[in-house]
């Protein structure tokens, strides 16, 4: 009778042990997948960039940096950058938010220049705001239509100055 009692209890603590295996299996196989590519917002308007050497460069990248000023709300993405790579951005504006998409192409195929990885930041400014908070989302479109959310943060517009 002691025997069935041991054998029942061996039974129960190995379901324990398998249970648990697949649990740990599960959570690793989920938190190894990609992530679901982001919807890009449609976008209205060319944001202007300027585009300086980032000597410092650091990790992780890519950085972004937001800042809200006087009527204007200001974007500083460091990135890397490949030789003969051109960068672009884009704006949507709505009502208390604003989507800004980067995108870096990659370098056209009659560009002739070293081999070369470099860190830049690209800042740009959107003006004409009036005062307020605003969502400001900031997405890299990828070329392989894998695209993300770099950064998103609620920042408060002031009057601009007449």
């Amino acid at each position: 009778m002691e025997s069935a009692g041991c054998e029942a209890e061996f039974a129960v603590s190995s379901m324990k042990g398998v249970l648990l295996t697949i649990l740990f299996l599960s959570v690793s196989l989920i938190s190894c997948r990609e992530p679901a590519p982001v919807l890009l917002p449609s976008t209205s308007e060319q944001l202007a960039l300027s585009i300086q050497p980032n000597p410092v460069g650091g990790d992780p990248l890519p950085r972004v940096r937001i800042s809200a000023g006087s009527g204007s709300v200001s974007i500083v993405v460091t990135q890397r950058w490949i030789c003969g790579g051109r960068v672009t951005a884009r704006v949507n504006r709505a009502p208390g938010d604003l989507a800004i998409v980067v995108r870096q192409s990659m370098p056209d195929s009659n560009v002739v220049c070293a081999p070369m990885i470099a860190v830049l930041d690209y800042t740009g400014t959107i003006t004409g705001l009036s005062a307020g908070s605003y969502r400001v989302r900031v997405f890299e479109a990828q070329s392989n239509n894998r695209s993300r959310l770099l950064s998103s943060v609620t920042v408060s517009v002031s009057t601009p100055a007449t």
